[in-house]
């Protein structure tokens, strides 16, 4: 009698839930349940987040590039994420010329500390102008043959284009009169934007 009791329980139990199955689903009962809709949520945050990577490839030091600085006899390298900026309507002391930029701030603790680069590429022809500065163990190495500008040391630059990216190069020597050769490479160019109107 006893189990009869037990095996009746058991019955009145399930029928409920096999009832459930033959039934369409409830809207508001799956409104309430997690079950359903808990999938939308990361993966909407995860669609905007992406989104929001993309959308933002031009921001400042958000460029991978690689250096490579031989400066006095000495080989210094460097690679991570810096700025290259690139945009043909420029002008240096009221000339109008193509504008090349490089920088990067590397880490502290790293043998080369600071880098600066510009390459200014006159529109009327004649050879590239750059202002160079590199920060070395505690030293700055410049160049700067901008005319017009304060002229330091001396030396040659150009850029040879590749893709969306491009290698900026400077041969040369610095004002303190250590012997300067420079390869920037840069993954893509963004446009700079300017400042102080």
């Amino acid at each position: 009698m006893q189990r009869l009791l037990l095996l009746a329980a058991a019955l009145s139990a399930t029928l409920p839930a096999t009832a459930c199955r033959d039934n369409p689903p409830n809207p508001a009962a799956g409104a309430g349940s997690g079950s359903g809709d808990a999938p939308a949520v990361p993966d909407n945050t995860a669609a905007v987040s992406a989104a929001r990577s993309e959308a933002s490839p031009g921001e400042r030091g958000a460029t991978p590039l690689e250096i490579t600085a031989e400066v006095g006899g000495k080989t210094y390298r460097a690679s991570g994420l810096g700025e290259c900026q690139h945009t043909t309507e420029a002008s240096i002391y009221q000339v109008p010329a193509a504008l090349w930029v490089a920088r990067y701030n590397p880490e502290d603790g790293a043998d080369l500390e600071d880098f600066n680069l510009t390459i200014w590429e006159p529109k009327a022809g004649g050879p590239a102008q750059i202002n160079l500065s590199i920060g070395i163990e505690g030293n700055a190495h410049r160049i700067a043959t901008v005319k017009g500008g304060e002229l330091e040391g001396k030396g040659t630059g150009a850029v040879q284009r590749s893709g969306e990216g491009g290698t900026l190069t400077v041969r040369g020597e610095s004002g303190e009169g250590a012997p300067v050769r420079v390869s920037v490479s840069c993954s893509a160019f963004t446009v700079p934007i300017a400042e102080g109107g």
